[in-house]
């Protein structure tokens, strides 16, 4: 399937078919994030409420999310990725977002989706440096710097990245409470973006 969108060629088995007099170009349709169907964009969310793999209802705008994560990386993206890229200071931070391979897939989705407003680029500069920072601490957590993010999202690595999420965000054990909350809620989203990411490139490779 992700092949068949990646090439823009031969034929692509949906879900949910329109009428005959109402077809539809690939770019229209996006998989459901919960039972991986290919449905019109325009009726993901409907689908949403019916399907049964879902775990909760959710925004139009959310599910759009979560179901481009899902796609194919654009070429559209990666030009946009350079210039965000190539704005950011040579530091340990930048070449850790420059070198893990799920912060490379995370990074080339924030720019395919919001690269065209220029505003936008710092936000993805941002994005990239706390996932970046999240990483490195976890390796120091873990006593093992080689590791991946995809490898520490595995369950049994996941509490260095439970406890590194703690540490990024100023957790307070006396207090209970975090120096930044808002940080440890950005993060935890980022986290299920990049497992998105990671299921796609699963279903990618079983699918050969």
């Amino acid at each position: 399937m992700l092949k068949v969108l990646r090439a823009g060629q031969r034929q692509l088995f949906v879900a949910y078919r329109q009428r005959q007099n109402q077809r539809l170009d690939a770019e229209e349709y996006g998989p459901c994030p919960y039972c991986y169907g290919y449905y019109p964009k325009k009726i993901l969310s409907r689908h949403n409420n019916n399907c049964k793999f879902a775990n909760a209802a959710g925004s139009r705008k959310r599910l759009a999310v979560e179901s481009g994560l899902l796609l194919p990386k654009s070429k559209q993206g990666s030009t946009i990725l350079r210039r965000v890229i190539e704005s950011m200071r040579n530091d340990e931070i930048s070449r850790i977002v420059k070198s893990d391979d799920t912060i490379l897939a995370f990074r080339e989705k924030l720019c395919a989706q919001w690269g065209n407003d220029d505003e936008q680029h710092n936000d993805i500069r941002q994005k990239l440096k706390e996932v970046a920072r999240l990483l490195k601490d976890t390796r120091s957590c873990s006593g093992n710097v080689e590791k991946s993010l995809e490898n520490f999202i595995y369950p049994d690595a996941f509490k260095f990245i439970t406890q590194s999420r703690k540490n990024v965000a100023g957790f307070d054990g006396n207090t209970n409470t975090y120096a930044t909350p808002s940080l440890a809620l950005k993060i935890g989203s980022t986290l299920q973006k990049c497992l998105r990411i990671l299921i796609s490139k699963g279903i990618e490779t079983n699918k050969g």
